[in-house]
């Protein structure tokens, strides 16, 4: 064989490898590039959304501190957040945010409190119906954020 076919098929060997690789590289560097967009994306969504149901919650806990008769519809908003959460959030999430309802609607059922009362439960830490499930996104947000730096 002639040795300058040799170098010529070598020669394009190479580029052809060199090329491949390099398409190769470029695939799975933008690949990797969006799915960190996508749960970069989702976890603003879920930020939100998170934001959204603790401010609502939070509204209808202090308004059950000194009131014994909620509205059916008061409750619209949070059990909306809650079927958006179900099918955006993990299992540990959901349920916390179910046990904030149910702990809301249980405050309303109590004789109401006055403010050296409210200041008593705020000290024994009796009042934060919002801890578990603030617990709960924090270690999904930040178990996402780990996930799309791999």
């Amino acid at each position: 064989m002639n040795s300058a076919l040799v170098s010529a098929i070598a020669a394009l060997a190479g580029s052809a490898l060199g090329g491949v690789t390099s398409l190769a590289s470029t695939l799975l560097g933008q690949r990797s590039q969006l799915r960190a967009q996508q749960i970069a994306g989702h976890t603003a969504k879920l930020e939100t959304l998170y934001g959204d149901f603790i401010d609502e919650a939070s509204r209808l806990h202090a308004h059950a501190l000194d009131h014994n008769s909620p509205q059916p519809s008061d409750f619209v908003g949070l059990y909306a957040k809650i079927g958006k959460m179900r099918f955006l959030s993990s299992e540990a999430v959901v349920a916390s945010g179910e046990t904030v309802i149910r702990s809301i609607v249980e405050t309303y059922l109590e004789p109401n409190r006055d403010l050296a009362q409210v200041r008593a439960a705020m000290e024994n830490g009796a009042l934060d119906p919002l801890r578990e499930f603030s617990n709960a996104c924090r270690a999904e947000l930040q178990y996402l954020k780990l996930s799309s730096s791999k």
